[in-house]
């Protein structure tokens, strides 16, 4: 039933609730990374973020431009 429907719940579960579906042949799993990154969550996580408020300070940028 959810690999009849992994695109539409992908889409779902990402928009709704910030989780990451993925589907394997013997498990189904939702991902989540965390909005706010700890130290004790590794350095991973730590550029996870800085992409994060990068990809924002474009987006407002990018607002900013259209509003002018």
């Amino acid at each position: 039933m959810i690999r009849d429907r992994e695109n539409a719940l992908k889409d779902y579960f990402l928009d709704k609730l910030g989780y990451h579906l993925i589907v394997h042949r013997h498990f189904v799993k939702l991902e989540k990374i965390p909005a706010s990154p700890e130290v004790w969550m590794g350095k991973l996580l730590a550029n996870v973020r800085s992409v994060n408020i990068a990809l924002r300070r474009v987006r407002v940028e990018t607002a900013c431009q259209l509003r002018q």
